[in-house]
């Protein structure tokens, strides 16, 4: 009996942390239509001016942000959820690269929705696609990367 009783304690407690877990995760941010023709927007956010491009970068590909020239050599992780599926938990993608400016190339590992300070300028790894499923798997020359750069 005290047994069964320290059981339902633990599940209880389980059950409220993962959905406590579940609410500070923020929202995904939307997913614009990429059949439109290729442009460079601005975006006024709370506390900088963004620019974001419609193009994408793939692997192994030269791709210009700005002053910067990106080289994505390889995905180092995938772990988004699958889009058909429901998870407790976003996942995310992390891909290594060259970065080249005006005066070095140097290496640097870029994480989904996560900014790196670079020449005083924030570059940001925006939306990979495509989005993944559960009964799929992506190809490394199918992954497509944007990016998205601010002060």
């Amino acid at each position: 009996m005290k047994s069964s009783l320290y059981f339902g304690l633990i599940l209880v407690l389980l059950c409220v942390a993962a959905v406590l877990y579940e609410l500070s995760l923020e929202p995904q941010e939307a997913v614009e239509d990429t059949t439109a023709p290729a442009v460079s927007t601005t975006v006024e956010t709370s506390e900088e001016l963004a620019t974001t491009t419609d193009e994408y970068a793939q692997l192994s590909t030269p791709f210009k942000v700005g002053d910067f020239t990106l080289v994505l050599a390889e995905i180092i992780e995938d772990s988004r959820c699958p889009s058909d599926v429901t998870c407790i938990q976003a996942g995310t993608v992390r891909v290594r690269g060259l970065v080249t400016t005006q005066e070095e190339t140097f290496e640097r590992t870029f994480v989904l929705g996560e900014s790196l300070v670079i020449a005083g300028q924030q570059l940001t790894l925006s939306d990979v696609m495509p989005r993944t499923t559960a009964t799929t798997s992506i190809s490394p020359d199918e992954y497509q990367f944007r990016f998205r750069l601010g002060e």
